[in-house]
């Protein structure tokens, strides 16, 4: 034990220690920022057992100094499975970089920077990177903006579920599937950018964002699912002539007052929309103002 308390003591003077598999800079006694370890974290750093499910193998750390001209570096690490590296420095930018998929973890808590998600302000991923996993930022509740590169053509379910500080999101055009519940609960989140090679907005997928009040639906899209748009604000939508299909509650709790329909009444009247005669499920629909052969707004 003695010999254990010794390690620790070296790491800490030499301002690292390992976490979970993580290498994590910590600062001189007189910061205030210290990290806080727990037994198996001293375990782990003295050359203890890794506890199960530590699978990212950790890259030399800088102690000082600029990453990529930011801030220093807070912890960093890399997971070999998927060929991808991570860092977090002091101005809250986390950045991943690789050219490939983001490893596939079960939940959200199983991310190598998950204990950090509270520090994490802005996500930055870099060109090559082509896939966003389940659960990847989920609860990340300080998270204000994402940088996402036409490399990625998947977002998965939950990918940003409960980032409640993200205030806009735009989904590239190289986008082909985007998971359920993928920006569930965004509560600040009032400006979206839609892939146009999006065929299906799934469920749940921007439910209870809260600021949003308009929202459009690009060419490309053919079916809005259920509580894709189960959003309290929302007023406006603009819709593509490309929608064939809009399944029950897709819309559910929204004041919507105009729907700007790209295409002609005919052309409306054609979609599939659940319950619409029968008053059932999309009662949001029934009682907004329809406008039809309207210009969709550019997307930036």
């Amino acid at each position: 034990m003695r010999k254990i308390y010794e390690t620790v003591i070296t790491a800490l003077a030499a301002g690292l220690l390992i976490v979970n598999g993580v290498s994590v800079v910590t600062e001189g006694p007189d910061d205030s920022t210290r990290t806080a370890f727990g037994t198996s974290d001293v375990n782990a750093a003295a050359g203890g057992t890794e506890s199960a499910g530590d699978t990212e193998s950790v890259e030399d750390t800088q102690t000082s100094g600029d990453i990529s001209g930011i801030g220093s570096l807070i912890a960093e690490g890399t997971v070999e499975e998927a060929g991808l590296t991570w860092k977090l420095d002091s101005d809250g930018v986390l950045t991943i970089g690789g050219d490939t998929d983001m490893k596939l973890y079960t939940n959200n808590i199983d991310m190598p920077w998950a204990h950090l998600s509270a520090q994490i302000l802005s996500v930055v991923i870099e060109e090559g990177v082509t896939r966003i996993d389940h659960g990847a930022f989920r609860f990340a509740e300080n998270l204000e903006s994402v940088s996402i590169p036409d490399t990625v053509t998947q977002i998965g379910k939950s990918a940003f579920g409960d980032c409640a500080s993200l205030t806009s999101i735009s989904i590239p055009d190289s986008v082909t599937y985007l998971g359920t519940d993928a920006f569930e609960r965004c509560y600040a989140l009032s400006s979206v950018r839609i892939s146009s090679n999006l065929t299906v907005i799934p469920e749940g997928a921007f439910s209870s964002c809260r600021s949003l009040t308009e929202v459009t639906i690009p060419n490309g899209v053919e079916t809005i699912s259920q509580y894709a748009f189960s959003c309290e604000n929302m007023t406006e939508v603009y819709m593509a002539s490309s929608v064939t299909e809009i399944e029950g509650w897709a819309f559910a709790y929204c004041p919507l007052e105009n729907i700007y329909y790209e295409g002609t009444e005919v052309e409306w009247n054609s979609i599939q929309i659940a319950g619409l005669e029968l008053g059932l499920f999309n009662n949001e629909i029934a009682d907004a103002a329809i406008h039809y052969e309207c210009d969709l707004p550019q997307a930036e």
